[in-house]
């Protein structure tokens, strides 16, 4: 300030006008920002609202064609279904019709050697005849000749004898001879029909795999496009169209997996592998560590006791294993940990009567026993039956083929399963085994 003394007054003053100009431009260009910013911001609103539309618009679209889509993917599954399934039907009439003609024609031929061995049957009964007579008159001859009275009345009666010996011989070799022919023609008969159920099934089956493979193809799209929709929307998806979007993978992944059992109930005799010796006790221990995320999950507890080793298919022992443990955690009482015993007992065969006899030989016994709900006695057997629920899909999950797989795994093994429980009591499976089988089986029992 002490520079300032001396000024001029006038001075002053024209820079206090200076600071008055100074505030009032300050002001000016206060009030142009203001009012900038306010265009912008309203700019900025309007921007938003039109990009907010756009993406609703969007993903409006994009869930319709998503829509019919999957409505387009389910019509051709279903008509591809339908196509398949009269396929069937005209295969299978085929086949009945075939299987029909070719009875018909091993009957004609059947028909035909009966009546060839029945007419060798009498011409052997006549030269038969024949040669009794010619005896019986050589005989005659023979007791003329050097014979007494007495003695051609012994040797008459021992005619006589021979003569009805020679009767109800040459009437058994006829019975004989019908009874062959007749066994003859069933043996016959059965084993062609049991060839044209066998090449029968051989077709069915392949047609079975042939049409899983084709059903296949739908869903992997439905799931492959809905996983794209659900990528491509995120967040933006509505929430109806979310649900419809979610119950749509639902239902094709059920699908799939229903799929993919059948087609492991198909492989089951087809693609087995060959005979081994396989450590049941190691082989439950391997399903019990891929089970165990399951198993923490509920607090389960699975006992194990010794189990044997046994000549067998292992990849098919692992799947027997595993679906009767996991048919255990399934089944379980709300609000109670899953207890799980599994037990092994070996079972003496019988002893061989003589060379060559069939036998069941040694066997191992093998009990799954859970503490789930259990199920009726009358169930017992439903239980092993395709696609069989004794409950709503809702309650459990699956697609009700584990413990029909179960069995024709044990079948093909030359064993048996059964199944005993009742209600909130638990169930006990109960698998039956040969130890060993013929190596002239080829790996397979059956």
């Amino acid at each position: 300030m002490g520079r300032l003394v001396g000024l001029r007054p006038e001075l002053l003053t024209g820079s206090a006008a200076v600071d008055a100009t100074l505030e009032e431009r300050a002001t000016e260009l206060v009030t142009d920002a203001e009012e900038r910013a306010t265009e912008l911001v309203a700019v900025a609103e309007e921007r938003a609202t039109e990009l907010v539309t756009g993406a609703e618009e969007r993903a409006t679209e994009l869930v319709a064609g998503a829509e019919e889509r999957a409505t387009e993917l389910v019509t051709g599954a279903e008509e591809r279904a339908t196509e398949l399934v009269a396929v069937a039907e005209e295969r299978a009439t085929e086949l009945v019709a075939v299987a029909e003609d070719r009875a018909t024609e091993r009957v004609a031929g059947a028909e035909e050697r009966a009546t060839e061995r029945v007419a060798a049957a009498g011409r052997a009964v006549a030269a038969e005849r024949v040669a009794a007579a010619e005896l019986v008159a050589a005989a005659e001859e023979r007791a003329a000749e050097h014979v007494t009275v007495a003695e051609r009345v012994v040797a008459a009666e021992l005619v006589v004898a021979a003569e009805e010996r020679a009767t109800e011989l040459v009437v058994a070799a006829e019975e004989r001879a019908a009874e062959l022919v007749v066994a003859a023609e069933l043996v016959t008969a059965t084993e062609e029909r049991v060839r044209g159920f066998v090449h029968s099934i051989d077709e069915l089956e392949q047609f079975s795999l042939a049409a899983s493979h084709d059903l296949q193809e739908p869903l992997r799209k439905i799931r492959m496009f809905g996983d794209k929709l659900r990528e491509a929307l995120g967040d933006d998806l509505p929430g109806e169209s979310a649900s419809d979007l979610e119950r749509m993978q639902n239902a094709a992944e059920r699908m799939e997996r229903l799929v993919n059992d059948l087609l492991d109930f198909s492989r089951i005799a087809r693609r087995g592998k060959a005979f081994e010796l396989v450590d049941l006790g190691k082989v439950t221990e391997e399903v019990i560590v891929d089970l165990e995320a399951r198993i923490v999950e509920l607090n389960a507890r699975v006992d194990v006791a010794d189990l044997p080793v046994i000549d067998a298919d292992r990849t098919q022992m692992r799947q027997l294993m595993q679906n009767l443990i996991g048919n255990a955690l399934k089944f379980h009482r709300e609000g109670e940990p899953p207890v799980i015993r599994i037990r092994g007992e070996l079972v003496a065969g019988q002893p061989l009567r003589f060379p060559g006899e069939a036998t069941a030989g040694d066997r191992c016994m093998i009990t799954v026993e859970d503490n789930g709900i259990g199920f009726d006695k009358k169930d017992s057997e439903r239980i092993f039956t395709a696609f069989e629920r004794l409950h709503g899909r809702s309650a459990y999950e699956g697609s009700g083929i584990g413990l029909s797989i179960a069995r024709k795994i044990v079948w093909r093994h030359g064993g048996d399963i059964t199944a005993k429980g009742a209600p909130e009591q638990g169930a006990t499976f109960t698998v039956t085994l040969p130890l060993s089988h013929d190596p002239r089986d080829g790996g397979n029992a059956q």
